[in-house]
């Protein structure tokens, strides 16, 4: 796997970053060669064509030199402008709500002190994967640590505890009291995260980087299972 997959998109992406990096160099070192042949230009038009004396020439060069390191940054710094606007054009496509200096904070629990799981269960779409019941009780003020191996359904507790996924089964309590599943937008405001997408490896690699043998795989998941 790591021959067949890993190396592939390395190289692409080798390929890409010196084809980048060879164009942005080309451009700075073609300002250069265009700067400096501006000045030759200047000093050939005064002494062979008669345009102008030598004092106005070496003016005209001078102010070229001076011009040489903005025009250069100027360059320089178009694929940062680029990558800035990229940035910028994704953020416009979220449609974000205006600015305003004081958003409308929730009040439906503004003094909440206890958050239950209580027999909470989730299962997704395809019934491959699901999680609980689950029995958990968070004071306000506390620090936890959601520790698990890749699939372990990390995420999907997390996704649980702040509203985006209502539970199958179960429920979920403030202080003792249901939180409506018709009306969550109270309780999602509790929250401030953002999650990235899950990714699942459909591959295990073994010792020597090549792909587990099934039996190893077995083996491992077997005693993850319980827990040994």
């Amino acid at each position: 796997m790591f021959n067949n997959l890993y190396i592939p998109d390395a190289q692409e992406y080798r390929h890409h970053i010196i084809r980048a990096d060879t164009f942005h160099l080309s451009a700075v070192n073609w300002s250069n060669i265009m700067m400096l042949g501006a000045i030759g230009l200047v000093f050939w038009m005064a002494n062979s064509l008669g345009w102008a004396d030598t004092n106005v020439a070496a003016t005209y060069s001078l102010t070229l030199l001076f011009l040489r390191t903005p025009l250069l940054s100027a360059v320089g710094a178009l694929p940062t402008l680029l990558t800035a606007q990229v940035a910028f054009n994704k953020l416009n496509k979220f449609a974000l709500a205006p600015f305003k200096a004081e958003f409308p904070r929730p009040q439906a629990f503004p003094n909440w002190q206890t958050l239950e799981l209580r027999n909470v269960t989730f299962s997704y779409q395809d019934n491959a994967f699901s999680v609980g019941p689950i029995n958990l009780t968070i004071k306000r003020g506390e620090l936890l640590f959601l520790i698990g191996g890749n699939g372990s359904g990390k995420s999907t507790l997390a996704m649980l505890l702040t509203g985006l996924y209502q539970p199958q089964s179960g429920e979920i309590l403030l202080d003792g009291k249901p939180v409506s599943g018709e009306q969550p937008e109270d309780y999602r405001k509790l929250f401030s995260a953002v999650f990235t997408d899950v990714w699942l490896f459909d591959q295990l690699l073994g010792p020597e980087g090549k792909p587990a043998k099934p039996q190893l795989v077995e083996k491992v998941a077997g005693a993850a299972e319980n827990g040994s």
